[in-house]
């Protein structure tokens, strides 16, 4: 859009209020005083949700309450006889796949993404791969991973309780509302860092650091040509 507007192109004054705007197009009603309201005041960018996990916004909740669990009891997913996941009605219907058949469907399947929690990485994108689609024990993983809604879940639509059996007869559980990358529990600067380095190293670990330090400060920069340059030197 930037370049667009640059190169001369534009579009109607009133591409938010206006007969065809925005407004009209995704609301039944809408208050236009809203969209000025406290500007410079407030800033919406300070509610930015960064995904800490590779999946479906829905598996969050449950795949970060599965590492917290992993962590605090010393289980692995061998140990795992059944995992119930308990949340709001939706879930249940749309996000309870335990046999996708390819990686779009895959993303939305909390029994998939559980499933890569307890058995592998789940801050990496490889671990959500092909490889995790088709593995045999993978598969048997996912069929011993319910998803349910019982009011359990409560309200918001990815608060979720995570219920875990072991094959040693023990259950752990953890109720959890939200996750780390939500403005309730911002991702801190180490995690940010490592999440970006995970996603650009294909670009190696030297090129990547480089594009990060000047990403941090880029509202230094006087323009962004750089941008690309870095990308593909």
């Amino acid at each position: 859009a930037a370049r667009l507007a640059h190169a001369g192109y534009d579009g109607p004054s009133t591409v938010l209020e206006g007969k065809l705007g925005f407004l009209n197009a995704y609301c039944a009603q809408s208050d236009v005083a809203t969209l000025t309201a406290k500007l410079g005041e407030e800033f919406e960018t300070r509610l930015i949700c960064f995904k800490r996990y590779p999946c479906h916004i829905t598996a969050h909740t449950p795949v970060h309450a599965i590492e917290l669990l992993r962590e605090q009891h010393g289980f692995s997913a061998n140990d795992v006889a059944s995992v119930t996941v308990d949340g709001a009605k939706r879930i249940a219907e749309l996000n309870a796949n335990q046999d996708p058949a390819d990686l779009a469907m895959a993303s939305y399947s909390i029994p998939f993404c559980a499933a890569v929690a307890l058995a592998r990485d789940s801050t990496d994108p490889d671990s959500f791969g092909e490889s995790a689609l088709h593995d045999e024990a993978m598969r048997a993983l996912r069929q011993r991973i319910r998803v349910i809604s019982t009011g359990g879940g409560g309200h918001a639509d990815w608060t979720t309780t995570t219920r875990i059996t072991l094959k040693d007869g023990r259950t752990v559980e953890r109720r959890q509302e939200d996750f780390p990358g939500t403005p309730s529990m911002p991702l801190d600067a180490t995690e940010l860092h490592a999440k970006f380095m995970t996603l650009t190293r294909s670009l190696g670990e030297a090129r990547a650091q480089r594009l990060f330090d000047r990403l941090e400060h880029v509202e230094r920069e006087p323009h962004l040509d750089w941008l690309h340059a870095l990308q593909t030197d």
